[in-house]
């Protein structure tokens, strides 16, 4: 889980939640103010976690790997690679797709990433 921290603010919420459940949980006598900080640990921790992964970009863009295929750019047969999905680029239904050998995917990737559809 401790992948790229890209949303800090879900990880802090997340350790500031944990930290307060174990303060109540240690330090109060009676069960009513531990029901309460329970309720409000749970909330933390799933509004955080969830804000946390949010904002990680695991596979951000998803890229698509195949042998032995003609590069569409320069007609080389290699292992092909295409950029199948990201922020603002979707071809997961493309019915033809275009693969492109290592060198041709950088430089279309930088392409992608000069136009601003990718990260």
């Amino acid at each position: 889980m401790f992948i790229i921290l890209k949303n800090k603010l879900g990880f802090w919420i997340w350790i500031a939640g944990n930290i307060a459940w174990i303060y109540v949980d240690w330090f109060t006598p009676n069960m009513k103010p531990q029901i309460i900080m329970m309720v409000v640990y749970a909330g933390l921790n799933v509004w955080g976690l969830i804000e946390w992964s949010r904002g990680t970009s695991i596979l951000n863009p998803l890229w698509e790997i195949q042998n032995e295929i003609k590069c569409a750019d320069c007609g080389t047969v290699t292992k092909g690679y295409r950029i199948v999905k990201a922020k603002n680029y979707d071809k997961t239904q493309d019915k033809f797709p275009e693969f492109r050998c290592e060198k041709c995917s950088r430089l279309k990737s930088e392409e992608l990433k000069d136009r601003g559809v990718i990260e």
